[in-house]
């Protein structure tokens, strides 16, 4: 495979999008609400791409990949979700809404000794260490909006990791975004 540096070519881009995308807990968490918070939205904002991180955040998570998550990301989004619910039935609710949409992601196992052994667990944490990890092994992008974590990832590990705010570079420099 290219250098990752390279993931901003399509060519390159489609060898890594073959392998699937891992999308970290805040991202799924921001997604999964946007998806189901219906109420203010209008058509127009919906439809208004350029420029706007949540519309691109959505597009870019409608493209043809296998999506993956690990248990960790599914226990933090768990958290979340818990943290930003005001009442057990408001919890309840939510968690009854994403189930289907979760459907359309993989679980990736890892195992807890691969994890807690890494040096890195100290510095980033169970559930990044668990991303870094899943991404090493099956070079599946990485989409992040931990800048931190996504420069360690793609300068110091050279993973393909995607920043949540280099969506709009991809959508104007990829082939596959344009309308």
């Amino acid at each position: 495979m290219e250098p990752f540096r390279l993931i901003y070519e399509d060519k390159h881009f489609n060898k890594y999008l073959k392998n699937g995308l891992i999308v970290d807990s805040c991202i799924l968490f921001d997604f999964l609400l946007r998806h189901y918070k219906k109420a203010g939205r209008t058509e127009r904002e919906d439809s208004d791409g350029d420029g706007n991180i949540p519309v691109m955040l959505d597009r870019f998570l409608s493209i043809g990949c296998k999506k993956y998550i690990t248990p960790h990301i599914l226990a933090e989004l768990s958290n979340l979700i818990h943290i930003n619910t005001r009442n057990p039935s408001d919890f309840s609710q939510l968690i009854d809404l994403i189930k289907d949409k979760l459907k359309e992601y993989e679980e990736i196992p890892i195992m807890m000794w691969d994890v807690l052994n890494d040096p890195l667990v100290n510095r980033f944490g169970i559930t990044d260490t668990g991303i870094k990890l899943s991404s090493e092994k099956n070079k599946k992008i990485i989409l992040t909006k931990d800048g931190e974590f996504c420069n360690h990832c793609k300068y110091n590990q050279k993973l393909p990791t995607i920043h949540l705010e280099d969506l709009q570079s991809l959508f104007l420099t990829l082939q596959i975004f344009k309308k």
